[in-house]
Parts: structure tokens; C-alpha cells; sequence
């Protein structure tokens, strides 16, 4: 009986985003489907009679259901057909990552989290995140610490790894709101399960080869993520402005994906793809970068507390 779930939101931008119209990133998913690259590896990487995996669909595209056809694993997708979104309304990613965790079936011990550009690239990820786990780890996730010192390292859900119990016991559910106090909504979770006393084991970046800071990583030797995918290369930790550089990165790395995944990931690693498996994976105690956990906790509690006013307020003014 198959224990553990692989949870994956697909979907795209539905605004039009500075200098990047909704319509041209509905044509990217369609022309460049990253939900075909995640279950190819997640079914390349895995032994089928282990998991099963659940998609929450909000791009909404004919041709993504075809790809989905094709994977036997696939046991629900939400919606179930694309007329429940005539109503035009779509989830925000912590909304979709609630709606499908709290839909599992009774039977998984276990889930994952991941994002459509994020993907096991090693035999065995399953067995390695679940060992770590029975380590004594109710948190086993990628580690971005890449925007310090801005944001201390936190657990990030574009590869999270979780017992059902353990995130039904401790409560921390995702939420959009956490985004506006400045942090993502990855950040004050990984604050909400230190508080609570959890133990949150974290894979670092590890790339012998490094294009840019936020794209293109390598985690623990166990999983890529590429990052930015369908939209311009434009990041909380730079300015507004496109940056061309950046922008020239995420579609290099995007097309060389798709050419030849393999040939990429042997660039950020010291040996061929099919010898990942030698290479260790180094986790990390998220906790032990948190020395002030408690104070900035409460920052962020005031910060969105103040940020929920001013909106209340804005919304009185708006009626006067």
C-alpha cells in the first residue's frame, strides 16, 4: 500500500506582470510544460509501487491534462474537470497546497511538496527523505539561504518533505497573508515550526557550478530547482527592474532543460548523471540559524498586524 504522496501545483501567472503579459506566460507553460519535466523525473527516480501523486491544476490547459494521461501514479487531480473553473477564480499557491494536503487519503503516512520546476535528479529520494525524517526531522526540505541577510535560511516548500501527522499536529498551515510582512509565506512558516519545536533538517545548495544565486540550483545532491520559470527574472532581493542578465540566464537554463536535462545537471555536479547517486548529501539544522527566534517572530506579527490595518483602513476610505 502506497504511504507517501507527491503533492504539485501547476499553474501560471493569470495578471499581466511587469513587462510580462499573462497571455505570453500561458504561452510559455503551453510551449515549455514543466509539469511533463517533474513527473518524468519523479517517475524516472522512483519506485512506482511507492507512491502516488496528487496534482492541484490551476493552469487549466487541455494539453497539460493530456501530459498528466500519461503517468499512471497520478491517483486526483483538482479540479477534476476544467469547466469548474468558469467561474474564472483560481487558488494562490499556499491556498492550493491546504486545499490538497487536507485531501489525502487516510491511508499516506507521508507527503511532498513540490514545485513544477523542481525535481529528484537520484535514485532513491523517496527512501532518503523518509530516513532523514525517522532521524527525528518532522521537517526535511530544500534550504534557501540565498537572500541573507535579508532572510535568515528557511524551509522552502518547492521541495518539503512531511508526515501527515506531524503537519496536522503542529498546525502550521500556509497562508498569503504571511507574504505581507516582506517575507514569504515559506519564511514565516519555517519561524511558525521552529517556534513550535521543531527539529527542520535543510538540504543546501550544492552546486560545483553556479550560473546565478536564486536559479538553477542543486540541493543536497537530490533534487534541482530551477526557479523563476514562465515569468522574467525578477527577484525580492533586486530592484524592480529586469535585469537583461538575468533574464538571458533563465532562458538559457530553461531551453537547456529542455534540450537535455541531463547535460545541465552534470554541469553543477563533480560526475556524470548516473553516478549522483556517490555524491553526499550535507543537511543542515535550520534551527541553529535562528538564534532570535522568538523577537523575529514577533516583527513579523506586528508587521502583519500593520499591514491588515492599513488595508482595513483603505477600504474605509475607499466607501467614504
Amino acid at each position: 500500500m502506497k504511504k507517501i504522496s507527491i503533492i504539485i501545483v501547476n499553474g501560471f501567472p493569470r495578471k499581466d506582470l511587469p513587462d510580462y503579459p499573462a497571455e505570453k506566460c500561458r504561452l510559455d507553460v503551453i510551449q515549455y510544460p514543466w509539469i511533463d519535466i517533474c513527473l518524468r523525473q519523479v517517475q524516472r527516480h522512483s519506485n512506482s509501487e511507492s507512491y502516488e501523486v496528487y496534482i492541484y491544476d490551476d493552469a487549466r490547459l487541455e494539453s497539460h491534462r493530456q501530459i498528466m494521461a500519461n503517468y499512471p501514479n497520478i491517483v486526483d487531480i483538482y479540479p477534476q474537470s476544467l469547466e469548474e473553473f468558469d467561474d474564472g477564480s483560481t487558488k494562490n499557491l499556499p491556498t492550493a497546497l491546504n486545499f490538497t494536503i487536507s485531501r489525502l487519503r487516510d491511508n499516506i503516512e507521508y507527503f511532498i511538496l513540490l514545485d513544477t520546476d523542481a525535481f529528484p535528479i537520484r535514485d532513491n529520494w523517496l527512501d532518503i527523505f523518509i530516513n532523514l525524517l525517522n532521524d527525528g526531522a518532522p521537517v526535511v526540505c530544500v534550504c534557501r539561504d540565498e537572500k541573507a541577510p535579508r532572510l535568515k535560511p528557511f524551509a522552502h516548500v518547492c521541495c518539503l518533505c512531511m508526515r501527515k501527522a506531524d503537519f496536522l499536529k503542529m498546525g502550521v498551515w500556509f497562508y498569503e497573508e504571511m507574504a505581507i510582512a516582506g517575507a514569504e509565506f515559506n519564511y514565516i512558516a519555517t519561524l511558525d515550526w521552529l517556534e513550535r519545536g521543531a527539529k527542520i533538517v535543510g538540504l543546501q545548495r550544492s552546486n560545483v557550478k553556479k550560473y546565478h544565486d536564486l536559479m538553477g540550483g542543486v540541493y543536497g545532491n537530490l533534487v534541482y530547482h530551477q526557479a523563476a520559470v514562465n515569468r522574467f527574472a525578477r527577484f525580492r532581493t533586486a530592484s524592480n527592474e529586469v535585469d537583461m542578465e538575468h533574464e538571458f540566464l533563465r532562458v538559457k537554463l530553461r531551453d537547456a532543460i529542455f534540450q537535455d536535462l541531463d547535460a545541465l545537471i552534470e554541469e553543477f555536479i563533480p560526475c556524470p548523471y548516473n553516478a549522483i547517486a556517490q555524491l553526499p548529501i550535507p543537511p543542515i539544522d535550520i534551527g541553529d540559524t535562528h538564534p532570535f527566534l522568538l523577537q523575529e517572530k514577533h516583527i513579523y506579527e506586528i508587521k502583519i498586524k500593520l499591514q491588515k490595518s492599513q488595508q482595513r483602513l483603505q477600504t474605509i476610505q475607499a466607501k467614504l
